[in-house]
């Protein structure tokens, strides 16, 4: 395991956003205020060299960035970094898509586009050579009656549009599945499945507490007056070429397949994607130790099962287990973790088995595990505390920093 110390190199508030090639891509987002008072965020890129230990800036101009994302080889099949500014123009709103040349930090304009309303929230992906597909949706902030409302069918959920753009040739085309938009939270992807490129996406609508709440409801004999689709939770997959031809050719309903189905009486939530695997927890609600992660293989789309029972261990002074996982990373992590006393935490690791360790509960919860032997934990008391506990020797660092762990590099911020 090697530390970066980002505040011991940079005196700026910095966030690791990627490791690609090499490199870290680091956020500095800068708040501040226009004549009239309102504030507004300034974002500044850095790279980070892990070899030759350097800093450098981003040159990225002075166009304010509504959003950056990045693509990895072991997921979508290439490594690359993006964002996109917006200009606002008398009555048209002028969106660019830039690329960062990971080895060279050089910015290229990728593609320009128009809109004649302002859209702050958006969703881009790279699907191809040439082909970007963006979500579009303003924002709109529940009121209090809204969110509580057990009656009123809430319809901020999804995206309002999505457009697809080819830029070798310059056309565009409006998706027009809009079951499609209206499902889409947040989990949409390029991978390879079967040996195949496919686009993959999460379709919900509710976190899973909410949703048991509201199966509670239903079970007490209440009735709801949303509709059904409000209920369903899935996890499906499109071949790419298919995907792009049926955009194209205006289909309102894309044929996507249901890898994962879950209606009112469960739930389905995306845990994490990676070069073999795609993760996600599913439960049935009332019925016992259903709580599990399910691994699909990404080649033969083959399901393992790794239960998540919740049991009590020992006396009356340990409570019930509680878990949670990393698997985006090279070390994944599923842990169990129980409260053996008012002082002591014992974590244990279920995928792999490798960790049965007890430790000081003021440490606060195991985030990750590099190395089956340096499990670093985090608590935001009296500020961020990054705990990194050598399970063979029990030497125990803590640092007043936030931490991110890429590989075997742990980072602090």
């Amino acid at each position: 395991m090697e530390i970066i110390d980002l505040k011991k190199m940079l005196d700026k508030e910095v966030e690791p956003v990627c490791k690609l090639e090499g490199k870290l891509f680091l956020r500095e987002t800068v708040k501040v205020f226009d004549d009239l008072l309102k504030d507004s965020d300034i974002i500044n890129y850095y790279t980070y060299d892990i070899e030759n230990n350097k800093i450098s800036p981003v040159n990225i101009g002075k166009e304010k960035i509504l959003l950056d994302f990045f693509q990895q080889s072991e997921v979508e099949g290439e490594d690359g970094f993006y964002y996109l500014t917006v200009k606002k123009q008398i009555l048209i709103n002028e969106y660019t898509l830039n690329s960062v040349n990971i080895n060279t930090s050089e910015i290229t304009s990728v593609f320009k586009f128009e809109m004649d309303t302002r859209f702050n929230n958006l969703l881009v992906e790279k699907l191809d050579v040439g082909e970007f597909l963006v979500f579009f949706k303003q924002e709109h902030q529940l009121t209090f009656e809204e969110f509580e409302s057990f009656e009123t069918s809430i319809e901020s959920y999804g995206y309002e549009k999505a457009i697809l753009y080819n830029i070798n040739n310059g056309k565009n085309f409006e998706v027009e599945d809009k079951a499609f938009l209206r499902g889409l939270r947040s989990v949409f992807f390029k991978t390879t499945l079967k040996n195949e490129e496919c686009v993959v996406y999460e379709e919900n609508y509710l976190e899973p507490y909410d949703k048991q709440q509201i199966y509670n409801e239903v079970r007490r004999g209440r009735k709801s007056k949303k509709e059904q689709f409000f209920y369903r939770d899935s996890l499906k997959y499109l071949p790419l070429k298919k995907f792009i031809s049926e955009i194209e050719g205006g289909y309102e309903k894309l044929s996507f397949v249901d890898m994962e189905i879950q209606g009112l009486d469960g739930y389905e939530f995306f845990s994490g994607v990676d070069k073999d695997n795609i993760y996600y927890e599913v439960n049935k609600f009332g019925k016992e130790n259903s709580d599990a992660m399910i691994i699909l293989n990404k080649e033969s789309l083959e399901k393992k099962t790794i239960k998540l029972p919740s049991e009590c261990e020992g006396d009356e002074i340990i409570s019930s287990s509680d878990y949670s996982w990393n698997l985006d990373g090279k070390y994944k992590v599923i842990f169990r973790k129980s409260l053996i006393s008012n002082k002591q935490l014992k974590v244990k690791e279920i995928i792999n088995g490798n960790i049965d360790y007890n430790y000081e509960k003021k440490l606060g919860y195991p985030k990750e595990c590099i190395n089956s032997r340096y499990l670093i934990t985090s608590t935001s008391r009296e500020g961020p505390n990054t705990s990194i506990i050598d399970m063979e020797t029990h030497k125990i660092q803590t640092h007043k920093k936030e931490h991110i762990v890429f590989d075997d590099y742990l980072v602090l911020f």
